[in-house]
């Protein structure tokens, strides 16, 4: 063997410009996406499958699943702060393949979504172009020729934006926040304060687009989902806590930071990760709250549920949370409306910037070709590896646009919560498995002489099986399919073979073992 250096170079090329605060907007935002549309799948699911349940309480339920895994990854983070996240965690303490497949795992699934993102943003599009009386390019918007090319529009512009390194990022983000943050108050503000003319406001809308017969379209709604079956049933326990998958199957990936946390300014403090990380869950669960209360505080709980059991019947009623507000207050919904489009393409961002800094740890250590690897001396971005993520999300796109692949993708929820669960297991055996490397690092606490960072990992993991329970049980919350299962075992091969393929062919063609630079942490 060859003393080649173990890793690429000495340095990774890539510079610490992202704050506490950064990394806690960023991870809001990756979630914003899911705590929009959490509320619209809440109700979508929930009155069917688990009547009673009471949607705040399970907020509070997803609090509580949520910090755990997030506690987790903020002490993942801080032993281990380098880009990659939980992929150099987790080969650096259980084993390469299985941190391979890890993020493997998590790439495929979080690529597909990036590209429902981009998807999905001409849904708003057209509502906006609708706004303004623009009916013919809102028309076209829907169309698969128009969504392919305002997505396409998306993932150059998202790819541009990352290309310029986060600094750049990160200015364009703090704008979009103050913006959703103004829309999120101007959205629970109407439902909150024109509740009482709800009632009114529906019977209007619902008479104008024959949406429902009879003089009062609001009790109609009500009255022919009781006919067909639907009963509330008051107050139910084991409901309440069959929401709280539900919650968690839309807005569970909260941790974006730690994959850019090379990047990031003082990384190794935990009290930054769990500010971070812990602390943008509290965000998004107010978030989630304010939206789920005030729904049902203007619309009625059984309204909304009715409106789900009896779609059928009623086709042309919506059940997302903005026609609600629509309903109450349609001059404001161009302002509302063009807020989901930013908030879809910074999340599109922040997803394309999710892949490029896992693409790059991979190439960093070798597993992968080098040359995504390489880094912007201007920009000091990882350039090769944003325009193999833009690529990768445009095939995803197309497919998504003009073949039935999205209902694969249905199932990420579930996809997530394996490697969630991997790296709350290394987690767990951190201390004891690399006791060396936890001994010096900034985590070391213990009580009763047991590590927190193990009693971390194994309530993450409890968590997480108990998530996981539901998605498996009841395929309507999360996708899971035998299709799904079969991805899973495709990723565990791929994962092998380039694992141990690259291993191969470093050590024919330069003499030097790959495997070496899996027992040392990453340089800067």
């Amino acid at each position: 063997m060859t003393s080649k250096p173990v890793f690429l170079r000495e340095a990774t090329g890539l510079v610490k410009g992202m704050s506490v605060w950064d990394a806690f907007w960023i991870n809001s935002m990756s979630s914003a996406s899911g705590g929009l549309i959490a509320p619209l799948y809440i109700f979508a699911v929930g009155p069917i499958v688990f009547p009673g349940g009471d949607y705040l309480i399970a907020c509070v339920g997803y609090l509580l699943v949520m910090s755990a895994q997030s506690l987790a990854y903020a002490f993942l983070t801080a032993a281990m702060p380098r880009s990659g996240g939980d992929y150099v965690f987790v080969s650096r303490t259980i084993h390469p393949v299985v941190g391979l497949f890890s993020n493997f795992n998590l790439a495929f699934w979080n690529f597909g979504f990036f590209a429902f993102v981009s998807f999905y943003v001409a849904t708003y599009v057209s509502r906006l172009m609708g706004d303004f009386g623009a009916a013919d390019p809102a028309a076209w918007a829907l169309t698969s020729v128009g969504t392919f090319a305002i997505g396409t529009i998306v993932v150059i512009l998202c790819g541009l934006l990352v290309l310029r390194g986060v600094r750049n990022y990160f200015r364009f983000q703090n704008f979009v926040i103050i913006v959703s943050l103004i829309a999120l108050v101007v959205v629970v503000g109407i439902l909150w304060v024109d509740a009482p003319a709800f009632h009114q406001a529906f019977n209007q809308w619902a008479i104008a687009n024959n949406a429902a017969n009879g003089t009062d379209p609001y009790q109609t709604v009500i009255n022919t989902a009781a006919s067909q079956g639907y009963v509330n049933p008051g107050f139910s326990v084991w409901a309440t806590l069959g929401l709280i998958p539900i919650v968690y199957s839309i807005a569970n990936y909260n941790n974006v930071s730690s994959y850019v946390s090379g990047e990031m300014k003082n990384a190794q403090s935990f009290k930054s990760q769990v500010t971070a990380l812990v602390g943008s869950v509290v965000a998004n669960t107010i978030m989630i709250g304010a939206i789920v209360g005030t729904l049902i505080y203007a619309a009625g709980y059984n309204f909304l549920s009715s409106v789900v059991y009896s779609a059928t019947s009623f086709p042309s009623i919506p059940t997302t949370w903005d026609f609600f507000v629509r309903v109450l207050t349609p001059q404001y919904m161009w302002f509302i409306d063009a807020s989901m489009v930013l908030i879809c393409f910074t999340v599109t961002a922040l997803e394309l910037l999710f892949a490029t800094r896992c693409i790059f740890a991979w190439a960093f250590d070798r597993v992968v070709p080098t040359k995504l690897a390489a880094v912007s001396d201007r920009f000091h971005s990882p350039i090769n590896s944003v325009l193999l993520s833009m690529a990768l999300a445009e095939l995803l796109l197309a497919l998504m646009t003009f073949t039935g692949v999205i209902a694969l993708y249905t199932a990420s929820a579930f996809g997530t919560v394996v490697t969630f669960f991997i790296a709350s297991v290394a987690v767990a055996v951190f201390p004891y498995w690399r006791k060396r490397i936890f001994d010096a690092s900034v985590v070391n606490y213990r009580i009763a002489g047991i590590p927190v960072m193990t009693i971390s990992g194994v309530l993450s993991a409890l968590a997480l099986l108990y998530v996981s329970y539901y998605f498996v049980a009841m395929p309507v919350l999360a996708g899971y399919s035998t299709i799904t299962g079969y991805t899973l075992i495709g990723l565990i091969v791929f994962s092998v073979l380039v694992y141990y393929g690259a291993r191969m062919y470093h050590r024919k063609k330069e003499g030097m073992d790959i495997g070496v630079a899996f027992s040392e942490i990453p340089p800067e």
